[in-house]
């Protein structure tokens, strides 16, 4: 099998089972569809039951967190490459079926670690095609520089991603004492750093950024996240800092980016941070109320003062400092895990 297209569901709208059934008509030779419903809602389980057919299987699960609906339909995918679709995307059927074609004819190439098009997102002010330049490139600089350089949501995230990769980044992300609002950038990253992508030239997907594009709303969907991950509220004023220093570390220092030269490694990491820290320097989010606001004001103030002379070690050691003023033990495992993010041990 060479792509899996997987459809976790929850929702039980007319929208919904029309998106479930589109997915269904994409099952075919060389590609599996995998539906899993954990809505447990009987009407909905009806309808879709009849959509069964060779290579397109529908699974129902018990009610659980979304994540969990996600991991159980990849635990079923047998495909080379995987493409995540929500059962709210709009997504083309021309350009899925030139996914399915890539993913026949790159399945053996260990070079290609996704396959992608291109974007519409959908906001109030109009719709924006976007595609990302370069990230097709032999040339591991050329093509995490075209990723990271595009402003906007994160939409290479909605790529076919070869299945041995997503296993391994997730279990990446599995391990994390945390999951932070900026994961899917820093995964992103990862994807450009084992491998290129193909891009099909054609549009792929729709997406609504109806709830993110003001600051407002984003900024209130992570903290929420924040708030999940047990940690202040004022924690969020280091979001895009936090993204900085991540994405920085793990090209110089993991296992990731020990594949590619010192060079290599540096130019990716300095231009990852150069770009994150500019949406840090920007950012006007509030402390939403915390009693930490004061200290996380003074961190926010010290660092936009110390660019571009930034010290990962430093901003480490900081980091963990401002945790440890709500909990120590959270500290000491954020600083334990990326400590020990060390295949590389120097630029």
């Amino acid at each position: 099998m060479r792509l899996s297209i997987l459809m976790p569901t929850h929702r039980d709208d007319r929208k919904a089972i029309s998106r479930i059934a589109q997915a269904c008509s994409w099952a075919g030779a060389g590609v599996e569809v995998i539906i899993r419903d954990n809505s447990e809602k009987p009407g909905k389980r009806g309808l879709i039951e009849g959509f069964r057919a060779e290579n397109c299987k529908i699974v129902f699960a018990e009610e659980c967190p979304a994540a969990v609906n996600a991991m159980g339909a990849l635990a079923l995918a047998t495909g080379d490459f995987v493409l995540f679709v929500a059962d709210d995307d709009t997504c083309l059927d021309r350009g899925i079926a030139a996914i399915a074609a890539a993913a026949e004819k790159f399945a053996d190439d260990a070079s290609v670690s996704g396959i992608t098009g291109a974007y519409v997102v959908e906001e109030q002010r109009g719709s924006v095609f976007i595609s990302y330049p370069d990230i097709a490139s032999p040339d591991v600089v050329k093509r995490t520089f075209g990723y990271i350089g595009l402003q906007g949501p994160n939409l290479l995230f909605y790529s076919a991603l070869r299945r041995t990769m997503i296993l391994d980044c997730w279990k990446f992300l599995d391990e994390t004492p945390f999951v932070f609002p900026f994961h899917d950038q820093v995964l992103s990253l990862v994807h450009l750093l084992e491998g290129r992508f193909v891009d099909v030239g054609r549009l792929v997907l729709a997406y609504d950024n109806m709830n993110w594009e003001s600051v407002g709303q984003a900024a209130d969907s992570d903290t929420s996240r924040y708030l999940a991950a047990g940690m202040d509220p004022a924690f969020g004023r280091l979001h895009w800092l936090l993204c900085a220093f991540e994405g920085a570390w793990l090209s110089l220092y993991s296992r990731y980016g020990a594949r590619h030269s010192a060079e290599q490694r540096q130019a990716i990491a300095a231009r990852w941070f150069e770009v994150m820290f500019a949406r840090f320097a920007g950012d006007s989010r509030g402390n939403f109320g915390s009693s930490l606001g004061p200290q996380a004001d003074l961190l926010c103030q010290k660092w936009r003062g110390l660019y571009p002379n930034f010290d990962l070690q430093v901003l480490l050691a900081d980091i963990c400092d401002f945790i440890a003023l709500h909990s120590p033990e959270k500290a000491g495992l954020y600083r334990d895990f990326w400590q020990g993010q060390t295949a590389v041990l120097a630029p």
